[in-house]
């Protein structure tokens, strides 16, 4: 089903500062000093002001796979063959994968997608999402039509309703897909004006050449396609890929339906942005996961005032990020839920007797 854009960019509220504050103070009545957990803390209270509750855990946790290639892979821009892509969703729906045992070890589901994976044949354990055999390559024509466009959003958005209506409270992104490294590089200039040295890095390890091709094809696509920043729907059609489009509809359906959206790497930040792009307020309902060795992830979510927690020099991808973050959670609210609060224990009476006797 393809949904029209207003339909899924409507209705993303800001979360206010009073529920913020409300799960701060809570964290300050806990017996440590104020503020001694840093990001543990902050990850923790933003998580409960984006459900307005302190939920004793987190159940229902998954990573949305979504996989394509891209027609501008024929700029020798990168150093894989395009059939890495079939093979390595296969595995993926075998349970094969790197993104699946991060996950399996934080208790989260792993979803794969097809979203046009080149001459692919199907496999039972990949959702069929198939919008075309790919995309165009945006050097010479759009990478899709804005028909297209809105309905790799719509997929990524039905999806995560579907998710979050069967009790999902946090859902993160993650992607397959030959050339996508320079798809986002593309979409996140053209969305932000920085320059193509900003925003390109080299993927799955290309040579001197290849890269060279890429901070051209960067450089150049947005005089050559006419991208504007006032259309994100027309950047994704002109430079993107429909995986970069269905992230950007799971985060929109996030901060619709009031539930935690995961960023994972580089692509996972230009689908996030997108969604920026297209309603601001997605932002609260977002968190950044590792902090990706590919720079053009944190102009992105610098773009956003977000940032990553763990820096572990990661560029795998596939979304290999967000499990990391769930489990960052699932810490934070064991410790809501289990630490002892001041006026349980004489901790106060006796400090204040101390100074009292001073």
């Amino acid at each position: 089903m393809t949904f029209k854009l207003d339909q899924m960019t409507t209705g993303i509220e800001p979360i206010e500062a009073e529920a913020f504050k409300k799960f701060r103070d809570y964290w300050d009545s806990l017996v440590h000093p104020t503020g001694s957990l840093g990001e543990l803390e902050e990850v923790g209270i933003k998580f409960c002001a984006i459900l307005d509750q302190l939920p004793e855990k987190v159940d229902k946790k998954a990573v949305l796979v979504f996989c394509n290639d891209n027609g501008v892979y024929e700029e020798d821009i990168s150093s894989s063959p395009r059939i890495l892509t079939d093979l390595l969703a296969v595995q993926m729906g075998e349970n094969k994968t790197g993104v699946v045992a991060l996950a399996e070890n934080a208790g989260a589901d792993v979803v794969v997608v097809d979203l046009g994976i080149e001459n692919f044949k199907g496999s039972p354990k990949v959702l069929n999402r198939r919008i075309s055999n790919g995309t165009k390559n945006f050097m010479k024509e759009d990478a899709m039509t804005r028909d297209q466009a809105l309905e790799a959003i719509s997929i990524g958005y039905e999806l995560a309703s579907q998710y979050i209506e069967a009790g999902y409270k946090v859902l993160g992104t993650g992607e397959l897909g030959m050339g996508n490294t320079t798809t986002s590089a593309a979409v996140i200039r053209a969305l932000t004006g920085v320059s193509e040295e900003a925003v390109v890095g080299l993927g799955s390890g290309v040579t001197d050449a290849q890269l060279a091709n890429k901070l051209r094809v960067v450089r150049d696509c947005v005089q050559v396609r006419g991208t504007d920043p006032a259309d994100p729907l027309g950047v994704l059609a002109k430079v993107g890929g429909y995986d970069i489009g269905a992230m950007a509809g799971v985060y929109l359906a996030c901060g619709q339906h009031k539930v935690a959206g995961v960023i994972d790497g580089l692509i996972s930040s230009a689908g996030a942005l997108l969604a920026y792009a297209l309603n601001e307020n997605v932002k609260y309902y977002l968190f950044g996961s590792h902090i990706a060795k590919e720079s053009g992830a944190k102009v992105a979510l610098d773009a956003m005032d977000l940032k990553g927690y763990f820096d572990l020099a990661m560029r795998l991808g596939e979304g290999s990020g967000c499990p990391l973050l769930f489990r960052l959670l699932d810490d934070s609210l064991y410790c809501m839920n289990n630490m002892v609060k001041f006026d349980q224990t004489d901790i106060i009476n006796t400090l204040v007797n101390i100074r009292d006797q001073k």
